[in-house]
């Protein structure tokens, strides 16, 4: 299966297939190969060079184990603190998320509340109003929080009204007017 790149300017196009990994590895266009290769060939030429001497005059040029189990260590402790950060991101995140429902119930539980005994018809239009904001607003930060994993932009849900779509769509700056 033959597919390409997408490019902005009229440079060679990165090909690629999907059935044959030695042909994405030894391209040139896109690659890394011309930067990495000269540096392949040095290591290798110092590693035959220590082998060399080592085997012919008995000269060892050979390098300890201890600083890379001395980086290992610093690694591994860089991996776990980097783990912890990205989890504490995440309940964070998940706080926010569940006090923007939280908040959203309670608005809508005042609403109700404030407006029980009034039954006129502006009244319930005002409550399907909140309510309607409400959950278009709930929608939409999720949509949002979801945007990395499904591409979906906040504005093309189909629960927003034409108008709705347009005011999302907007720039902020049009919308807030400069000082």
């Amino acid at each position: 299966m033959e597919s390409a790149a997408a490019s902005t300017d009229h440079s060679p196009r990165v090909t690629y297939n999907t059935n044959s990994h030695f042909s994405v590895l030894t391209q040139m266009h896109g690659s890394v190969w011309p930067q990495v290769l000269p540096h392949c060939f040095l290591n290798i030429l110092n590693i035959s060079a220590i082998i060399y001497l080592d085997r012919k005059y008995g000269v060892d040029l050979s390098y300890s184990d201890k600083g890379h189990s001395f980086m290992s260590m610093i690694v591994s402790f860089l991996i776990v603190t980097r783990s912890n950060i990205a989890y504490s991101r995440f309940m964070e995140s998940r706080t926010y998320l569940s006090t923007v429902m939280r908040s959203c119930l309670e608005l809508m539980q005042y609403t109700v509340t404030f407006t029980r005994y009034d039954t006129s018809e502006g009244a319930k239009k005002f409550r399907y109003t909140v309510a309607r904001k409400t959950i278009v607003l709930l929608r939409s930060v999720v949509s949002v929080l979801q945007f990395p994993s499904k591409n979906e932009l906040s504005w093309t849900n189909p629960i927003l009204k034409p108008e709705e779509k347009q005011a999302l769509s907007l720039p902020l700056t049009m919308l807030v007017p400069s000082m």
